[in-house]
């Protein structure tokens, strides 16, 4: 899982995301989970990952799906 992460955090370039923010579909490639994981999540609240919503966009900031990895990992 870890490995699917990396790989994932390396292929997006400063380039993709100029501000470090993700849409829902990049952010969720990111994490390693399916959009609709995402989405489920978001609606339930069952994961609490903060995101942005304007009008009917959502985006995620790298920082914050960074440190929601972080609190995942198991020592």
């Amino acid at each position: 899982f870890l490995a699917l992460i990396n790989e994932n955090k390396e292929s997006i370039s400063s380039e993709q995301c100029p501000n470090k923010m993700m849409s829902r579909a990049r952010a969720a490639s990111y994490i390693g989970v399916a959009k609709a994981t995402l989405e489920y999540w978001a609606c339930t609240g069952n994961q609490k990952i903060p995101y942005f919503k304007i009008g009917r966009k959502v985006v995620y900031a790298r920082a914050d799906l960074d440190r929601w990895l972080e609190q995942k990992r198991v020592l």
